[in-house]
């Protein structure tokens, strides 16, 4: 699994992942997040902190460019991540 597929897995199940201090952390509803998903983070920590990276600067623009709230310059960057994959795996 790649970095970017698990990060829409974990996007489209309400995971939330960010970077602090150059540390990966999520945010979710209780009973949301697996041994797996734990597992999945650890072996893909680096890798996810740049998606998230490249999510943040994707979401930045959206936030500057678009007068949009922080909340959803987030979400369409996901998305736009989303639909990276998806075009991807359709060549």
């Amino acid at each position: 699994m790649t970095a970017e597929k698990a990060f829409v897995g974990f996007f489209q199940r309400g995971i939330q992942l960010s970077v602090v201090d150059g540390n990966l952390n999520f945010k979710a509803a209780e009973g949301v997040v697996t041994a797996k998903d734990i597992a999945v983070m650890k072996e893909l920590k680096e890798d996810l902190i740049d998606v998230i990276m490249e999510r943040d600067e994707r979401a930045a623009i959206y936030q500057y460019e678009g007068n949009l709230s922080r909340f959803r310059a987030e979400q369409l960057a996901c998305d736009d991540i989303v639909k990276i994959l998806q075009t991807v795996r359709t060549k």
